[in-house]
């Protein structure tokens, strides 16, 4: 037996936030765990547990480039598209002035983006983060204030002339400005284009001799009601599908997040950005359905990846190697699911100590705190609809998303924004539906 202070679960419980990034916890070098290339002892051929290495893709395509590029990176929230980012930013190396932006920075993102609106983000976060980040000079910044009221003048709308560092303020602030700006831009879309190429030549040369990269994430985050989400999904795929060429600014390298949905149903749009989409898959811990034959690599990258934050063996004891294991399955290889797994039992720990204090919590735990924590989990899906059942059902049986009837379509975009479908690669991409659901959807036949 031993025991841990409430100070040392709180610490543990901070280190599986899914929603921190590893750099903002200052843990890049000792946390990140190669899941795409994953080598269980040194010596060993890499297992490609989440497909082709989709950061490696990313940053290839940049150093070959060389000036300009545009590409779409997808997967689902909690998947670690962020980390991936980092990872790219740290190997493209000093030659390169990166960008980190977050389209929610700018925008509610309840509602379909307008290519307006967007080339509004991205010349706001560009000359935002350059600032922060970079340290650009006054005279850039009145350069693209210069700019701004340009545009400003030959929309007519004066409203732009505070700089773009409000921008956001506008677009957060309702509809009135949006729909103006819809319109007055619709009139007149090369003025719009012209602004944003202007804004980014300007920081690029202000960045020279490096090389400008801009990633613009969270365009995957969208929070709608299930009824409009579809319709969200379905414009941001046109959006892009429509409006490359205002979307691949010149001097600058620039990466989109988009939705996994957009990344099925849209594949084409990938033709005018590198190609094709780069997709970041769950991790593959069982083949595709009906099998699902049980992937031991997944499962033992997933569990080193557990405890580079929480200490395994302290934890459960004897009971380390079951418990990591229950709980790896029922995630389904979705990374921000392990880590809110593992929350729920060192919440469940605190039962002993639930006020802090000198008090400590025994250890190690047993496995009724893992299947506690599963339990809890599987509650957030309370109602499923005759229609989600069915577009379930077909999924588990089929492991693919291509024989959806139209009138399922709706349901088959929430319930992969929801994660009850999760994504795959194992030589080719296959499709499940999350363990903590696959229970009530096939025994279930109302």
């Amino acid at each position: 037996m031993t025991s841990a202070s409430f100070d040392e679960l709180q610490e543990w419980y901070q280190n599986c936030n899914p929603d921190a990034s590893l750099s903002s916890l200052g843990k890049y070098e000792e946390w990140y765990i190669p899941l795409d290339a994953w080598k269980a002892e040194e010596g060993d051929e890499p297992v490609e547990l989440r497909g082709p290495c989709a950061a490696d893709d990313l940053i290839r395509h940049i150093l070959l480039q060389k000036d300009e590029s545009a590409q779409l990176f997808s997967g689902f929230r909690g998947s670690g598209k962020s980390t991936e980012l980092e990872r790219v930013a740290e190997r493209l190396g000093p030659e390169y002035a990166v960008l980190q932006l977050k389209a929610r920075s700018y925008h509610y993102l309840n509602n379909p983006l307008t290519i307006e609106e967007l080339v509004l983000i991205l010349a706001a976060g560009v000359v935002d983060r350059a600032r922060a980040q970079l340290g650009i000079k006054t005279g850039i910044i009145d350069e693209v204030k210069t700019r701004l009221a340009d545009l400003a003048k030959k929309l007519k709308m004066p409203d732009l002339r505070i700089g773009p560092f409000q921008i956001k303020d506008l677009l957060l602030e309702g509809t009135t400005f949006r729909e103006k700006l819809r319109r007055m831009a619709g009139e007149r879309p090369g003025e719009l284009r012209e602004f944003l190429f202007g804004v980014v030549i300007e920081v690029a040369a202000a960045v020279s001799p490096r090389r400008l990269v801009v990633f613009l994430d969270d365009l995957e985050k969208f929070e709608a009601e299930p009824e409009k989400l579809s319709q969200i999904c379905l414009a941001l795929a046109d959006l892009f599908r429509h409006y490359a060429d205002f979307l691949h600014p010149p001097n600058c390298h620039v990466v989109y997040t988009i939705p996994p949905y957009v990344a099925f149903r849209s594949p084409g749009i990938g033709h005018d950005y590198g190609g094709r989409i780069r997709t970041l898959f769950n991790v593959r811990i069982q083949s595709s359905p009906p099998e699902r034959t049980m992937d031991t690599a997944g499962i033992r990258a997933l569990a080193a990846f557990l405890d580079r934050r929480v200490p395994l063996n302290r934890l459960f004891g004897p009971n380390r190697e079951d418990c990591v294991k229950s709980m790896i399955l029922a995630s389904g290889g979705h990374v921000r699911d392990v880590l809110y797994l593992m929350q729920e039992v060192i919440s469940w720990a605190l039962k002993q100590n639930p006020y802090g204090g000198e008090q400590t919590v025994q250890l190690p735990l047993g496995p009724d705190s893992v299947v506690r924590s599963i339990k809890v989990h599987a509650n957030r899906y309370p109602f499923l609809s005759v229609e989600m059942k069915e577009t379930l059902r077909q999924v588990s049986r089929m492991g693919s998303l291509d024989s959806i009837a139209d009138a399922l379509i709706p349901f088959q975009i929430q319930a992969l924004d929801h994660f009850m479908i999760l994504n795959y690669h194992n030589h080719r991409q296959f499709f499940d539906i999350h363990p903590l659901i696959r229970e009530r959807i096939e025994g279930d036949h109302a």
